[in-house]
């Protein structure tokens, strides 16, 4: 049997280049058989770089490993969580051949000579204005400051530009007939 020293880690709520470091230590449970262990890569950071130390290796019996997790997190805001599953062999034993092991995390029974464990990690982005690439104005609340450059970069596009030029060239169907110097201008109330 084999197990992890908790089910979940936690990196916490981390800004763009704030590197967190866990550790979760492994057992193996057997009294007789020795484990190798490989944990499984995985797509589901999100873009963020998780490492962990080592990725596979070997447990003699009743003994443990502890294993060192390093997230460096990614430049773009994220909320993580999800699970990581590490694949763990057994040495096959005559005397033993005829058991099923049982994971500790899950009630799953597998072939004899192998399991699956499952680490659950979670990790949090702190949204700043830095972060967003953004200038930090005095007094500005975060929300304030989002605004803000949105409604810059909107007003400093192309797009906008290109839109403003179109329509001093353009007529809208809507007032072509109200707008021309054809006609008197109307009274104004007085």
């Amino acid at each position: 049997m084999a197990a992890f020293s908790t089910e979940s880690i936690d990196f916490g709520e981390l800004t763009a280049k704030e590197i967190s470091k866990r550790f979760v230590i492994l057992y193996n449970l057997h009294s007789t058989q020795k484990m190798k262990f490989d944990f499984q890569k995985s797509g589901l950071m999100c873009g963020d770089n998780l490492k962990l130390e080592p990725m596979s290796g070997e447990l003699k019996p009743n003994s443990h490993l502890n294993i060192k997790m390093t997230l460096a997190p990614s430049k773009y805001p994220t909320y993580f969580e999800g699970e990581i599953q590490c694949s763990i062999d057994w040495e096959n034993n005559a005397a033993d051949h005829k058991e099923e092991t049982k994971s500790v995390h899950t009630n799953t029974n597998v072939p004899e000579c192998s399991e699956y464990l499952f680490l659950r990690l979670r990790k949090r982005t702190k949204i700043t204005k830095i972060l967003l690439g953004a200038d930090a104005r005095r007094g500005e609340s975060l929300i304030e400051n989002i605004v803000n450059e949105a409604m810059h970069d909107i007003l400093e596009s192309a797009d906008f530009d290109r839109l403003l030029d179109d329509c001093t060239s353009s007529r809208a169907g809507l007032y072509l007939h109200a707008i021309n110097n054809e006609a008197e201008p109307e009274a104004e109330d007085a």
